[in-house]
């Protein structure tokens, strides 16, 4: 049967019947869809009764029925203007609706709160009757985004169209991309959603996934891949055709995908033990840079140190310069790719100190003239009695006593003992005094000869014939 032309013409006004809703809910600033100037937008109009959320100051809008929310960014400075028209036909040669805007900004970014849609922010707003509104953004400016509530007034179903109709600027067309550039880690997976930002007639669409041939400079389609999703593994550049069925009608979008390489510390990292730590200054970086780094590009890899894992993980409260500390700690290496800050690794390491050698006082030693020499070592089970330990000698002038069990020196002398620990090799210090006291001056007296009858001797009266010395005490005692 041929088709006629009246015939034809019902059927294309059956593929563009109006629609309650846009394909996607933008009801709400904070749902709102992205659109192209360049491009233009065209979509079906809300005619379903509904009113504009609460919160944003909509100024000259008195009501704001059936609403729809839009936003764009600047991709190149200076005036914008832009036209908004509303139709009861797609091809606009119907009957014109009345349709209204507000518009604020500009804006750093997408996160708008009713806070910023204040009158301070409006850039332009219209509550006419007028089925087509211009405004103008005088001087825009490149990266500035700018939040566009178009209402229905008239409540007809119909469609809006908005397009730039002059000035030098224009907007960022990326905004629309369904894929962007992205990088990652190696080993990780990068899901691209070819999904378009909005399909404003909800038309059945069809997708093929493509890498480009860096070699010819063409994209070659991937076979078997034709579901908006892909999931991408290895680094190039690919794209995605996307077809609208009924319009017959492609849009490609391309996106570089990079994978960049995540460090692996292979060296083993020691802790770190002293004996004191309140009398050590560390310098990570020239302690450890260098053996962190085995096996990595120093000019790709940059190393941060940490005093926790999470400022480590969030690259956080580096430590720099000379760390010091009177406690044991816990410092945390990150190792990250400075291509990109996502791809790092985290290790940890020990700051230790030594549990501390004992060294006790021992009481001083005397000797008499008599005696050649001292033994030292008879101090030892009083200084430190403990396995594992070694004891030395040194003189006042702080020479190493080479035989401490047969030391000659000096009266009233300063002995200092030190203990070392075998394996921490960690000492502690003590002190003691050396004396030598002067045998005293003996002769021999003559003997005591009393008569029988009396046998009581006074062994005393010879103290005075045995020594004149002072300071002396003598005591006798019999033959056996």
């Amino acid at each position: 049967m041929k088709i006629t032309k009246l015939t034809y013409f019902i059927l294309l006004l059956l593929f563009f019947v109006p629609k309650s809703n846009n394909a996607q809910d933008n009801s709400t600033y904070e749902n709102a869809n992205p659109f192209c100037a360049d491009e233009g937008l065209l979509f079906p109009n809300v005619h379903d009764g509904s009113t504009a959320q609460a919160g944003p100051d909509y100024s000259c809008l008195g009501t704001q029925p059936n609403v729809a929310w839009y936003f764009f960014q600047v991709g190149n400075s200076g005036l914008i203007e832009l036209t908004i028209e509303q139709n009861t036909s797609p091809d606009f040669n119907g009957t014109g609706l009345d349709v209204d805007f507000i518009c604020w900004g500009p804006f750093t970014d997408l996160n708008f709160t009713d806070a910023d849609l204040v009158s301070a922010n409006e850039i332009a707003c219209s509550y006419s009757i007028a089925p087509i509104e211009v405004f103008e953004i005088p001087a825009a400016q490149v990266g500035e985004f700018y939040l566009i509530a178009i209402t229905n007034f008239n409540g007809a179903a119909g469609y809006i169209k908005v397009n730039q109709t002059k000035g030098g600027g224009d907007t960022n067309c990326e905004v629309l991309a369904a894929i962007t550039d992205t990088e990652a880690c190696e080993g990780e997976t990068v899901e691209l959603d070819g999904t378009p930002s909005y399909n404003p007639f909800g038309n059945p669409l069809t997708y093929q996934w493509s890498l480009l041939n860096t070699t010819t400079g063409d994209f070659e389609d991937i076979v078997g891949e034709t579901d908006p999703l892909f999931t991408v593994t290895t680094a190039g550049t690919y794209g995605i055709t996307i077809t609208d069925t009924v319009q017959n009608t492609e849009t490609f979008e391309d996106a570089v995908i990079t994978f960049h390489e995540t460090p692996v510390i292979t060296a083993t990292i020691s802790d770190i033990q002293e004996c004191d730590l309140s009398a050590v200054n560390f310098d990570f970086h020239t302690l450890l840079d260098t053996q962190v780094l085995t096996g990595l590009d120093a000019t790709i890899f940059d190393v941060t140190y940490h005093l926790t894992e999470d400022d480590a993980n969030n690259n956080e409260n580096e430590i720099t310069g000379n760390h010091t500390t009177t406690t044991n700690q816990t410092i945390w290496i990150r190792v990250e790719n400075n291509n990109s800050t996502t791809c790092f690794t985290t290790e940890s390491f020990e700051i230790i100190e030594y549990p501390e050698v004992v060294a006790n006082e021992p009481g001083d030693m005397t000797i008499c003239s008599n005696v050649l020499a001292f033994d030292l070592t008879t101090q030892n089970n009083i200084i430190n009695s403990d396995a594992g330990v070694t004891i030395t000698y040194f003189d006042s002038s702080g020479a190493e006593i080479t035989n401490p069990t047969s030391y000659v020196g000096p009266n009233a002398s300063t002995i200092t003992a030190q203990v070392q620990d075998d394996i921490t090799t960690c000492i502690s210090q003590t002190t003691f005094e050396i004396f030598i006291n002067q045998v005293p001056t003996l002769t021999t007296p003559p003997n005591i000869v009393q008569c029988a009858d009396n046998l009581t001797f006074d062994l005393t009266v010879q103290d005075g014939l045995i020594t004149t010395d002072t300071g002396v005490t003598i005591t006798y005692y019999d033959a056996s």
